[in-house]
């Protein structure tokens, strides 16, 4: 009798926890996994900072370019980014682009994008490039009055989200 206890209870054990893992498995979170996108910032503690000037729409609206490489450098700075001028580092490069319609005067669509550029291995044509790995990027539409302070938060929030990405794929964590 012991036996056959033994028996019913283990395939009854095995039939409720196949059964809840496959009710559950959909809303169980999935494993986190990177792109290699993501993955090509692994471990850069220090690139080059290459800052596009501003456009025009930008600096008629009041944002000049000394103030906005300031605030890129001590974001990053504070990120724990070295900012270096070697060759062989990966590249960030900061550009504003602006869009205006006439269809609605005296609105600026900001898209401020970050471009890391790294020297990487083309097998097919056996050279080595320099491109663009990843595009971090956000956009704000704002009034030319409060252009300055809407590219300071698209900044920090993209500085915000490089560090996130790099802090990930090198395994750090948060």
């Amino acid at each position: 009798m012991r036996p056959t206890f033994t028996l019913s209870a283990v395939f009854i054990a095995t039939l409720l926890a196949t059964t809840w893992l496959l009710i559950a498995k959909p809303i169980l979170p999935r494993p986190a996994t990177m792109t290699d996108e993501e993955l090509s910032l692994a471990d850069i503690s220090a690139f080059r900072l290459t800052i596009d000037p501003l456009p025009k729409s930008m600096t008629t609206a009041g944002v000049r370019d000394p103030r906005y490489a300031a605030l890129m450098t001590r974001l990053l700075a504070d990120a724990d980014f070295e900012i270096e001028e070697e060759d062989h580092l990966p590249e960030v490069v900061s550009r504003v682009v602006v869009a205006e319609s006439d269809d609605h005067p005296g609105t600026l669509a900001i898209f401020h994008v970050l471009a890391l550029r790294q020297h990487v291995h083309l097998d097919r044509w056996e050279r080595s490039l320099h491109v663009p790995t990843a595009t971090i990027s956000d956009i704000a539409l704002t009034s030319p009055r409060k252009a300055n302070a809407a590219l300071e938060h698209l900044v920090r929030q993209n500085v915000r989200v490089l560090k996130k990405i790099v802090q990930k794929a090198s395994g750090s964590g948060t």
